[in-house]
């Protein structure tokens, strides 16, 4: 009893973990994700496209897509 009871506290507080590692990332992902906007928003302007043709996003395979 007392193995099956470390278990499931050691897969709680692993799951809290990743849980807590994870909203970080994700935090960190849309800092980036901002800021390549930005970038390529202020790119697209130098080369004379307007802002708003220009869109960015992720793949399937999370490799960063630019369409302008």
């Amino acid at each position: 009893m007392q193995l099956i009871d470390y278990l499931l506290q050691e897969e709680y507080y692993g799951r809290k973990q990743r849980n807590n590692i994870s909203s970080d990332n994700l935090a960190k992902r849309d800092e980036r994700l901002t800021l390549i906007s930005d970038n390529i928003k202020e790119m697209g302007t130098e080369i004379g496209l307007s802002a708003e043709v220009i869109t960015w996003g992720e793949n399937a395979n999370g490799e960063m897509m630019v369409n302008g």
